[in-house]
This record gives structure tokens, C-alpha cells and sequence, in this order.
């Protein structure tokens, strides 16, 4: 559930269908823990937050926050729900078109070396996710939807 949780708060932010509106430019790649990934962070307004799909209701199970912080020479993301915190650091990124990007995270939390690959919607100072697989788990996200049916929402830069 958790999951399912973050993978909608992911969407929002923040993959089985990839590439959906063409495949990737020579030279978008960048490698891990490079400048590169922090440059298309910011080219796509990631960084900083605070991130949430309802920022008028305060933190809580069902209302995640999350940060985009460079740290180290790398990017991490950070969300939180009052209860739990989960980070996922940033591997790889790569522009698909000028509003969706695909990005490869670790998932960081202790016991939970899970490695997966988001295709992100960013739009208008939005984010959504668009899929998520993970390679322990499988799909999540596909096509905007969970594996439940619902699609993720969309998260907004808290003001």
C-alpha cells in the first residue's frame, strides 16, 4: 500500500509504458551521480519543493510531501507522510520531450535496495507520474494508472 501511495505521490511529483511520445535524443543520458542529472532536474523545475498533490491539507498518511535536494554531487528524493520517510536516489535521468522525463531511482530506505524506473509528466509546474516498474516488484504504474485502475495525480510546488 505504501507503494501504491508513493507511486501516486510520485506521479504527482513526482515503467511499463516508456517512451511514449518518442524514444531518446543522442547525448539526454546522463551518468549516475553526474552534474548532468542535477541540470535536467532543474531544467524540468524539480528541484526544491516542498512537492504535494493537496499543499492546503497539512502532511499525513494520505497527503505525502516531497523535496528534490542535491546533495553529494547527486539527487535525491525525499517524501514524507508524518509517519514514515522514504528517499530515493537518482541514477540516471534522461529527457524524452519537453515535458516527460525518465529516471532511473534507488530506492534508499533501509532493507529496501529496490532499483526502478519512472517515466514522469511535468507540466506547468506539475508533476505527474506517468509509470513506475520496479525490478522486484513489476509495474505500479502504467500509462498514468496503478495497478488498482486510478490515476495518479498530480503534485504541485507548494508556495
Amino acid at each position: 500500500m505504501k507503494n501504491v501511495i508513493f507511486s501516486l505521490v510520485l506521479a504527482v511529483f513526482s515503467t511499463g509504458a516508456l517512451a511514449q511520445q518518442g524514444g531518446e535524443a543522442p547525448g539526454n543520458a546522463t551518468s549516475p551521480r553526474g552534474s548532468n542529472i542535477e541540470s535536467l532536474m532543474r531544467e524540468f523545475g524539480l528541484i526544491g519543493g516542498p512537492w504535494s498533490a493537496d499543499c492546503a491539507r497539512p502532511e499525513s498518511p494520505t497527503n505525502w510531501y516531497g523535496f528534490f535536494e542535491v546533495r553529494d554531487g547527486g539527487v535525491t528524493q525525499v517524501y514524507s507522510n508524518s509517519k514514515q520517510e522514504n528517499r530515493y536516489e537518482i541514477l540516471e535521468a534522461t529527457r524524452l520531450s519537453s515535458e516527460r522525463l525518465r529516471v532511473r531511482v534507488r530506492f534508499t530506505n533501509p532493507d529496501s535496495n529496490d532499483l526502478q524506473t519512472l517515466e514522469w509528466v511535468v507540466r506547468d509546474g506539475r508533476l505527474r507520474t506517468f509509470s513506475n516498474v520496479s525490478e522486484r516488484r513489476g509495474a505500479s504504474v502504467t500509462d498514468g494508472k496503478t495497478a488498482s485502475g486510478g490515476e495518479t495525480p498530480w503534485v504541485s510546488r507548494c508556495r
